[in-house]
């Protein structure tokens, strides 16, 4: 089982994936003779309390996606009934930790837009649950390492 071990800085654990346009958006794009945007290599926290990946605003707009739905978000500063968010579908590449590993690839996973770069957190996407349901995901707090393995 492929796996890597995860940074843990200040915000937590962080990994580095790549955010891209969906596969449908790809081809779509190919068919039409337009470009298809290059993935964004993010810095992403893996955040076990998010039910579902976000995105910072900034990423969308660099990609050029248009939303795809809109998801009900509660947070622990939300007041009052969930908030509605714009929802896109990206593609996720997550590089493999070790030489011979494979890369962990998600083709189409809806992810939520939100405000995270320019507030010097360090990441600009949070790894929700979405993607650690199909993954095997250790915290060790008293060895400061985490493990993912998918």
């Amino acid at each position: 089982m492929p796996y890597f071990t995860l940074a843990r800085g200040q915000p937590g654990p962080t990994l580095m994936a790549l955010f891209g346009v969906s596969i449908e958006r790809q081809e779509a794009l190919g068919k039409a003779g337009q470009d298809i945007p290059q993935p964004v290599a993010l810095n992403a926290l893996v955040d076990t309390g998010a039910s579902c990946t976000a995105v910072d605003s900034n990423v969308i707009q660099r990609l050029g996606l248009t939303p795809t739905g809109v998801a009900k978000i509660a947070t622990p500063s939300t007041e009052g009934p969930p908030l509605e968010v714009a929802q896109y579908d990206v593609s996720i590449i997550i590089p493999p930790g070790r030489p011979g590993d494979r890369s962990f690839v998600l083709a189409v996973l809806p992810v939520i837009e939100v405000k995270l770069e320019g507030q010097y957190l360090g990441y600009t996407a949070l790894i929700g649950r979405d993607i650690l349901d199909q993954c095997l995901f250790i915290y060790d707090g008293l060895g400061k390492v985490s493990t993912l393995a998918f």
